[in-house]
This record gives structure tokens, C-alpha cells and sequence, in this order.
């Protein structure tokens, strides 16, 4: 079960190392490509009824964003798969946050499911690179 979902999100395989963000934005929303481990797991992020919203290949996430403690807490509100709805209950243990610590972004993102377990897990500081690449 959690190939499947990692397959239809496009979450990428397990294994340490470098994670860069390309970042587009375009008119109304943006669009991101994390490259892991040579995996590229693209995503279309905007703003809707009050969610964030994120399409990661066949899946929609809406995200209700909240700030705890000075964290950015990404939670999820809503999922469609193939355009149908999931409970959101099968994704409370879906979560991301963001914080600004000693001048740097931080980030800890991790998925699990029901009867799947653990997804994915990722977490590290953005490192910012001139358009050179350096």
C-alpha cells in the first residue's frame, strides 16, 4: 500500500542526502520540483477556499496552515485522489513545518498512513543558491 501511494504522489524512494527546491511562480500559484537522490517529485501549489492547496501527481492535498509556538504547521483539511474524496482522518499523521531558527529556514516534512506506515520523511535547512548554481 505505501508503494501505491508513494507511486501516485511521486514521493521519492528512500535514502539520505542533498534536497533542492526549484520554485515558478506563475499567475495565481507556484509550481515546485523537489529533487531527491537524482528523483525529481514535481507539485502545484496554490490558494483556495482558504487551504493551501498542493497537487502531487494523481493526489490533491488542501493544507490548513497554522502558526504554534513561531512554527508554520502544515496540516491536512481535505484529499482527492482521481478527483474523488478521501477521508482526511487516513492523513493526520501527514504534517509539515517551517520555522526561521538563527536566520535560517527550517523544515521537517513527513507522511504516514494507516495499514501504509511511514511515506516519507525529509528534513533539513534551504540553502539558497545564486542563479549560477553556487
Amino acid at each position: 500500500m505505501a508503494r501505491l501511494f508513494a507511486w501516485a504522489t511521486r514521493l521519492p524512494p528512500a535514502g539520505e542526502g542533498i534536497i533542492s527546491v526549484e520554485i515558478d511562480a506563475r499567475g495565481t500559484g507556484e509550481h515546485w520540483t523537489r529533487h531527491v537522490g537524482g528523483h525529481a517529485m514535481p507539485s502545484r501549489l496554490w490558494s483556495q477556499d482558504g487551504l493551501l492547496c498542493e497537487q502531487l501527481g494523481l493526489v490533491r492535498f488542501g493544507f490548513r496552515l497554522t502558526v504554534e509556538e513561531g512554527v508554520l504547521v502544515w496540516r491536512v483539511a481535505r484529499v482527492h485522489a482521481l478527483g474523488l474524496p478521501l477521508p482526511a482522518r487516513w492523513f493526520r499523521a501527514v504534517l509539515a513545518r517551517e520555522s526561521e531558527t538563527a536566520g535560517r529556514y527550517w523544515f521537517d516534512v513527513a507522511a504516514a498512513m494507516p495499514l501504509a506506515g511511514l511515506l516519507v520523511h525529509y528534513r533539513g535547512w534551504l540553502e539558497v543558491l545564486d542563479p549560477a548554481g553556487t
